[in-house]
């Protein structure tokens, strides 16, 4: 059977953090299924440690990882953009009235604190010596909304990625110095790819370099 001739048809699965990456990537997969109609996809949300873990034990296809996470043992393609960190607040907070939020302005705060340890790392490290300065109201995982849910009744601030909406009577200021982090799209490296997954990454590959002039594999 030639190349031409396969049938293209099943379930692709994806896991993947919460990013801004996940647009271009939504993009990828409607334009995907306007060519291959047969194709649907299963989304599974999670922090990268468990989307790396399922696609070890073969439950996903391929995951969207959020940096700081080692890909060295997967083959990756480079997504567009960058995810940039903000600190979320109460529009009636004293900091909200500044521009941007630097670490010593956390001094004596209640933050709640992203519950990945390689990420907390990173924070950590942004903190410096003023880590010793802040309470940590509580660890969180993902969800973007039930973080703003937390601020808006007052458990503290939130340390996380800037997706440029908030819930009535909250805002969103930058971290200074700036963190940014990338995202990967990655699967199995030295596995058997069936054609359905081998034509996804060509067309993955094609399509982020065309719209977006993304880099390619890894």
């Amino acid at each position: 059977m030639s190349r031409q001739d396969e049938v293209i048809s099943g379930e692709i699965a994806i896991g993947c953090g919460e990013t801004k990456n996940l647009e271009p990537m939504a993009k990828v997969m409607a334009a995907f299924q306007q060519v291959y109609g047969d194709v649907h996809f299963t989304l599974y949300t999670g922090i990268a440690d468990d989307v790396k873990e399922r696609i070890e034990q073969g439950t996903l296809d391929f995951g969207l990882l959020i940096e700081p996470v080692d890909v060295s043992r997967y083959r990756c393609l480079r997504m567009p953009w960058k995810d940039h960190w903000s600190v979320l607040l109460r529009q009636d907070h004293p900091l909200a009235a500044k521009e941007a939020i630097e670490p010593q302005d956390l001094a004596g705060q209640r933050l709640i604190m992203p519950a990945r340890l390689s990420v907390l790392t990173q924070v950590e490290a942004w903190l410096g010596r003023w880590q010793d300065e802040i309470c940590t109201a509580a660890f969180m995982n993902l969800s973007v909304y039930n973080k703003e849910v937390l601020t808006q009744n007052g458990l503290g601030l939130a340390l996380g990625l800037d997706f440029n909406f908030t819930l009535p009577g909250l805002c969103l200021r930058p971290m200074k110095p700036a963190i940014e982090n990338g995202s990967y799209m990655v699967w199995k490296n030295n596995q058997f790819l069936s054609p359905l997954l081998e034509r996804f990454i060509e067309f993955t590959e094609a399509y982020l370099r065309e719209h977006y002039g993304a880099q390619g594999g890894e």
